[in-house]
């Protein structure tokens, strides 16, 4: 299995990107491609079917599918992961993605835990390090095989943490988290608004995210800055500004620990290993 290109889109209103990424199209023999959609307003087409978009849901376009998201109301833009991969002979014998109970089991509702594994997903396919880059195409494997495993069983649920469904204030921290993304919010006034202690949102996080809820947040905006980085011609500097850093240097000094790359070196790293046209008939 070999991941083609990752794609993050982070609220698509600007007219060159609604244009290039609504438009209706299929890919060639093999080629498969995961829209992974995490907020805004919309439809997408699969096939003959116009599905309405709806928070945490998967789908999932099989060769010669034709697709493509109509966005909705601008004032709610899209924001999603696309994930362009191509089945080889080898991997036959491990994941049949032609068996039709696999596919009428799309779209399904994964819920928002598993941002952070598409996000670390695309940070192991964009690096320079050839053992993450390899690890990338592993992780959608693991990811599919859990995935159609429980689609097999039956579970609609697949968005279930093994500790079961996300807390309701895990999952409305979240989405305050997501709503302030270009502003600066402090883990007292969530905690405050959820009308718990911060001790406690903490703690919630760790058991059902795995992480800290302000290492969340700081990822939320570094997976923002990554959209602007490959889909605006922002310079560095301004990226920072409009994500809130305390400055470039700050955001710089982070956005390495978190892609291995500085902003400027991904930027260019992306746009020589991964041309926009990838693998893509427009119908």
């Amino acid at each position: 299995m070999i991941i083609k290109d990752i794609v993050f889109v982070y609220h698509l209103k600007e007219s060159n990107l609604v244009g290039w990424h609504s438009r209706i199209h299929s890919h060639p023999r093999d080629h498969y491609e995961l829209h992974y959609f995490l907020s805004g307003d919309g439809s997408f087409q699969n096939g003959s079917v116009i599905y309405p978009i709806q928070k945490g849901q998967l789908f999932l376009s099989s060769p010669d599918q034709v697709h493509g998201i109509r966005p909705g109301h601008m004032d709610d833009p899209l924001t999603y992961y696309a994930v362009l991969f191509e089945i080889e002979a080898n991997d036959a014998p491990q994941i049949d993605l032609s068996d039709p109970s696999v596919l009428q089991g799309f779209p399904v509702m994964v819920g928002a835990n598993w941002r952070l594994r598409f996000e670390d997903m695309k940070n192991r396919y964009n690096s320079r390090n050839p053992y993450f880059k390899q690890g990338a195409h592993f992780d959608l494997l693991a990811f599919l095989f859990d995935l159609f495993g429980r689609i097999a069983d039956h579970d609609r649920d697949v968005g279930a943490s093994r500790e079961g469904l996300t807390s309701v204030q895990v999952a409305q921290a979240m989405d305050l988290f997501a709503r302030h993304v270009f502003a600066s919010v402090r883990l007292s006034e969530i905690a405050q608004t959820l009308k718990i202690t911060e001790e406690y949102l903490i703690k919630l996080f760790k058991r059902h995210i795995g992480t800290t809820p302000m290492r969340y947040y700081q990822t939320l905006k570094l997976e923002a800055s990554v959209s602007l980085l490959l889909n605006t011609t922002l310079a560095i500097k301004e990226i920072s500004w409009q994500l809130c850093f305390s400055s470039q240097y700050h955001f710089s000094r982070n956005f390495k620990a978190y892609a291995g790359l500085s902003p400027s070196e991904y930027r260019l790293n992306y746009f020589k290993d991964n041309p926009t046209n990838y693998q893509t008939r427009i119908v």
